[in-house]
């Protein structure tokens, strides 16, 4: 499936305006999905959980933004709010700059490779991987909490 591609920001929003599957959002349910996505920057902050994995779900289905639309506006989020809950924990020293070049080099390939892989990956796979992995790391975290996993 080819992916139009965008020469900037304002192609990207004429698009959007243009598409049929891009509802209005109402103010009743912006103002859920501003509190969802307050709890999904909350949670990200104080457990260093992937925003994203709920960031997602609530504007799928609170605001109804189309599934694809809602990763690449999750992946933006997260890298201008990132940033700010971990200078909070460099400020406190709790950074370990051997993980954080693991990971930062890790992410790095691997989101670039996720991103092209989903833009070639049908609507209803991705939703069923993403499915699939919030069944599989909430298993984990009750898991864990329980003391059942290490």
């Amino acid at each position: 499936r080819d992916v139009e591609r965008s020469r900037g920001l304002g192609d990207v929003y004429k698009r959007q305006e243009d598409d049929p599957k891009m509802k209005s959002i109402s103010s009743g349910r912006w103002i859920l999905g501003s509190l969802g996505a307050f709890a999904a920057g909350f949670a990200s902050g104080m457990l260093g959980i992937g925003g994203g994995l709920l960031k997602v779900p609530i504007m799928v289905l609170v605001l109804s933004t189309p599934m694809r639309t809602a990763i690449a506006t999750s992946m933006f989020m997260i890298s201008i709010t990132a940033p700010t809950a971990a200078s909070t924990y460099v400020l406190h020293g709790l950074v370990s700059p051997d993980l954080l070049l693991a990971g930062v080099i890790g992410a790095a390939a691997g989101a670039q490779a996720g991103s092209r892989v989903s833009l070639r990956t049908g609507t209803r796979i991705l939703r069923k991987i993403f499915s699939l992995l919030l069944v599989v790391f909430a298993a984990m975290m009750l898991f864990k909490g329980l003391g059942l996993l290490s």
